[in-house]
């Protein structure tokens, strides 16, 4: 009896160990990702087609996670703007289509996401943008959020900013197809939000079951 004892106490600790680690990854996965945002952008308007298929006044949205610990400071046509690369996807809809396809990069241009402030050049007015840049000059078309008085994000902060939005025409390569942009239909309203991401609900479950088992093994241990 006294062995058997010994061997469920060893085997007891070994599952507790297991578990512990399993739970500092799980809450090294949480401090990783307790810096992760997603950025929305939002209008209405759209006019173009989808892989050949048209759609009119379409309403849109791009959303993309970035790590905040990514965002960095970037300078376009003396302008001075933070940005974030990211993979967006850009979700339209109309009357008679509602698509939702990954916006792909090039061989040279990667999608992000920025806010500039034009109070340097006189101009108070900000943009927030989802677009196709060039990694070297940070140029390139995209899809804009113009705020008037001027209110550039962080690219960190929660925030939610009402503006007007500017598309640029065009064509842009996406997991359903190239999208052609026809039209620039401005002045339409648009948001850009920033939201913290949070940990999946299956996560947090594992988490908070193996926090009850270690606290039932610290009891039996006790009695």
């Amino acid at each position: 009896m006294p062995t058997f004892a010994f061997h469920t106490r060893t085997k007891s600790r070994r599952v507790a160990g297991t578990i512990m680690l399993l739970l500092t990854g799980l809450l090294g996965s949480f401090s990783t990702q307790a810096a992760l945002v997603t950025y929305t952008l939002s209008g209405i308007n759209m006019n173009g087609s989808l892989d050949g298929v048209s759609f009119s006044n379409a309403s849109w949205s791009i959303t993309g996670e970035g790590d905040t610990a990514n965002v960095q400071a970037i300078s376009q046509g003396g302008i001075s703007g933070l940005s974030n690369f990211l993979a967006p996807t850009i979700t339209i809809a109309d009357a008679s289509n509602d698509w939702s396809v990954q916006l792909l990069d090039t061989v040279d241009s990667a999608w992000g996401v920025a806010s500039f402030d034009l109070n340097s050049i006189g101009q108070d007015v900000s943009y927030s943008n989802f677009a196709l840049v060039n990694t070297s000059t940070f140029e390139g078309p995209g899809f804009i959020s113009a705020v008037v008085p001027a209110n550039a994000s962080d690219l960190v902060t929660p925030v939610l900013l009402n503006g007007f939005s500017l598309q640029s025409t065009g064509t842009f390569a996406t997991s359903g197809g190239d999208l052609v942009i026809d039209e620039d239909q401005g002045a339409s309203p648009s948001t850009f939000q920033v939201v913290a991401s949070v940990p999946l609900p299956g996560t947090l479950a594992l988490l908070a079951l193996g926090m009850i088992w270690i606290g039932r093994e610290r009891r039996r241990r006790v009695s």
